[in-house]
């Protein structure tokens, strides 16, 4: 049974908003086998898209993990969201409160269980203006920098031009968060997660991106990248920087999901030919 609380809540919501319930819950509209951890970073990239849309997200936790503690303590830092938190009688509610959630955002009760199946839903396109009709990338690049520096460079040349452009880093936030980039690239932004030098992507958050085809970017060290490739995912493996500008130009404005693998370093000189446009068949 949907807590009366919600049913009441939810009737409020004006349109576009809409009201979301995300994890293993009765009525849940978003992720309906995601474990309490798994929800609460996926209702979190739920609550940034609908922060825009006037809308409300819900989800809930009755036994709370070390791992789910871990991202309590980190979604407060993304800011004021539209997220409701129904915490059984086990969880420390001062504990919350220590971690940064406000009590209008902390609900006392239980939500029932009732796990269903994720399925594959039509997301939302996202075309990328500033990046010309060709995929050429636009941006000024510093051939000596290292691949990284290179990325961040020209994601913080299309951030300042790009209001659908949303960039996340493990280090300011756990690589767990992943999964709230995963949910975010299916509400109408370009979602960039970039892994920590040397840290393994996320695989809850490669599971799910794959199997639903969120079209997340997740940028890694290429030694870092599973033995086995991911299922659903493409791989771009750039040998050196201009190549690297012109697949992250191209999967930008790609729907799928695609894992940048960045070498240790690109040589001092670029063989991709200047001027050419990157797609799966060549690189």
């Amino acid at each position: 049974m949907i807590p009366t609380f919600w049913l009441e809540r939810s009737a409020r919501i004006p349109f576009p908003g809409r009201a979301r319930v995300v994890g293993a819950l009765a009525g849940a509209t978003d992720h309906g086998e995601a474990g309490p951890v798994e929800a609460l970073w996926l209702a979190a990239g739920a609550a940034l898209a609908e922060s825009r849309r006037g809308g409300l997200v819900a989800t809930a936790v009755a036994d709370p993990d070390e791992a789910w503690w871990q991202a309590a303590a980190a979604i407060p830092r993304l800011g004021p969201l539209p997220l409701l938190l129904v915490a059984g009688p086990g969880v420390d509610r001062a504990r919350l409160a220590a971690c940064g959630w406000p009590a209008a955002q902390v609900v006392a009760g239980v939500w029932p269980v009732q796990a269903t199946p994720s399925r594959r839903q039509e997301w939302m396109p996202v075309q990328i203006p500033a990046i010309p009709m060709g995929n050429l990338p636009p941006w000024p690049r510093d051939a000596a920098a290292a691949p990284r520096e290179q990325v961040a460079a020209a994601l913080a040349w299309l951030g300042e031009r790009e209001p659908a452009l949303w960039v996340g880093a493990a280090g300011q936030l756990p690589a767990a968060a992943a999964l709230l980039a995963a949910h975010l690239a299916g509400e109408g932004r370009r979602a960039v997660w970039i892994a920590a030098p040397g840290q393994a992507p996320d695989a809850p958050a490669l599971a799910r991106a794959g199997r639903l085809q969120l079209p997340l970017k997740l940028v890694c060290d290429a030694a870092a990248l599973p033995a086995e490739p991911p299922p659903g995912w493409w791989i771009a493996r750039p040998r050196d920087g201009a190549e690297c500008a012109a697949a992250l130009a191209w999967i930008l404005n790609d729907e799928s999901p695609w894992l940048l693998a960045l070498p240790p370093a690109f040589p001092a000189v670029d063989a991709w030919p200047a001027g050419q446009a990157w797609e799966p068949a060549i690189g």
